[in-house]
């Protein structure tokens, strides 16, 4: 059986290789039926960009960016890849149109302008169909961005990040997500980083190369630390963090995570780091999120990071 991370009907494969359509792995996506489909992009394409015919979809965005490059037998492409329920074929047949585009800049204002109104997968298809017509270029993007976003990209600059990296991680994650994550008040300020920014990691593996490098304790291996018998009314296993930094007396956990993390197995290990706390068998606890090379998709669900600011567990994002 295929991973279904979202549980929307797609594979996290299938929704990984079709990204450019807005498919997400991780965020369920809900998909228009073929005819309000057609009817939006209809409007976008045919009837113009005004208050009567403007809707606030991504086939409607398509169709008025489209509608002034189409010919018939793209429309006729177009069309078929909706009725044989191919909505995600539409998008990339939208995508394939980008080349066509002679006035970037205008379809780029059509995107930015519709974007305010956009939610969800449409804004996330958005995002991608912006960077697809700047042709790829990231430092085009992000100047159309900081038009769009100024506070983000400003943000993101100041955590040392260049264009090539905000691009991928704006459009990999909703900027309102990513606004969410900069205004949480667990979140620590950027560290040093006497090796250089990290990079997008391959594997869970590879983060925590990562984390034994940022903590110093390069030989670290897993050691099982009994957790006491409850918390929160669970009965509690023991604890194997990725780290363990001593200092004096004091001993210091940190977790590493890679990509959008959610599941009932990142909340267990929160509940037992409180347990330990209490317990006075770890003096400090500290999350780590490092970005998937695979989605570049990072950090905490809305729920966990709800859970990580209850708790009062200080985390750190380590944008690449």
């Amino acid at each position: 059986m295929l991973a279904d991370t979202d549980s929307d009907g797609f594979s996290d494969g299938f929704e990984v290789e079709h990204a450019d359509s807005g498919l997400d792995p991780v965020n369920r996506n809900e998909m228009l039926p073929q005819v309000q489909w057609l009817t939006d992009f209809a409007l976008g394409a045919f009837c113009g960009d005004n208050n009567v015919c403007r809707r606030d979809s991504f086939p409607w965005l398509v169709g008025n960016i489209l509608s002034s490059i189409a010919v018939y037998g793209d429309v006729r492409d177009f069309v078929a890849n909706i009725l044989e329920g191919n909505i995600f074929n539409a998008g990339l047949v939208a995508v394939g149109f980008i080349p066509l585009i002679g006035d970037a800049t205008g379809a780029a204002a059509k995107i930015v302008r519709a974007m305010s109104h956009l939610h969800g997968e449409d804004a996330r298809a958005a995002v991608r169909l912006l960077l697809q017509v700047m042709h790829a270029d990231d430092s085009a993007f992000i100047d159309v961005m900081r038009q769009f976003e100024p506070g983000l990209i400003g943000r993101l600059e100041a955590r040392g990040m260049n264009d090539a990296g905000m691009a991928r991680i704006i459009v990999s994650n909703s900027t309102d997500y990513l606004k969410r994550l900069l205004d949480s008040s667990a979140l620590l300020a950027k560290p040093p980083y006497p090796h250089g920014l990290p990079t997008f990691m391959n594997t869970g593996a590879d983060g925590e190369r990562f984390l034994r490098e940022f903590t110093g304790v390069p030989q670290y291996k897993h050691t099982l630390i009994p957790a006491p018998g409850k918390g929160d009314g669970v009965v509690l296993g023991g604890r194997f963090p990725d780290a363990i930094v001593t200092t004096g007396l004091l001993r210091h956990l940190h977790e590493v995570k890679v990509g959008y993390v959610r599941g009932i197995f990142a909340f267990t290990q929160l509940r037992k780091d409180r347990a330990l706390l209490a317990a006075n068998t770890a003096d400090s606890v500290t999350w780590h999120f490092l970005a998937s090379n695979r989605t570049g998709k990072i950090g905490p669900s809305l729920e966990l990071l709800k859970e990580l600011e209850r708790t009062g567990t200080p985390f750190y994002i380590h944008f690449p």
